[in-house]
């Protein structure tokens, strides 16, 4: 195998000088010389070209992405502190309307909680804002009321 590649590589070489003769020489007036080199040259240029114009596209496609991707975080991020300010004021009204000050005891909150005039009280605060689902409210040992 390494005896084929280096005969090739002679063959190849001669070739090569060959030619590099006939140029020094004067004989590379011959037109279809001229013309295959021009040809190369040709598709060299186009090659580089093109691939210079792939990788400029490339890297503004990459900078349009990563904006508009830093752009739909802030509005995420936006919409979630929304959201959370939102559900604070649920809930600091929730506590204002509760006055726990008044019950001395889990039980008593526990009764108190599970009246219908805390669940209306509970389904006005959350009915302003369309899109909290509900508010729960737990006991002292986590369970649902």
């Amino acid at each position: 195998m390494r005896q084929l590649i280096a005969s090739i590589r002679g063959k190849t070489s001669q070739v090569t000088a060959a030619a590099l003769r006939r140029l020094a020489v004067g004989r590379g007036r011959d037109p279809i010389t001229w013309l295959i080199i021009c040809g190369c040259a040709l598709v060299v240029a186009i090659t580089l070209g093109t691939v210079m114009m792939a990788d400029e596209f490339r890297e503004r496609a990459m900078a349009n992405s990563e904006r508009e991707l830093g752009n739909s975080v802030l509005l995420m991020t936006r919409h979630f502190d929304q959201q959370f300010e939102d559900a604070e004021i649920i809930a600091n009204d929730v506590i204002a309307q509760i006055r726990t000050s008044e019950m001395a005891s889990p039980q008593e909150f526990r009764a108190k909680m599970s009246t219908v005039e805390a669940h209306q009280m509970l389904k006005s605060a959350i009915s302003v804002l369309s899109y909290v689902g509900d508010v729960t409210i737990f006991d002292a040992d986590g369970q649902l009321i």
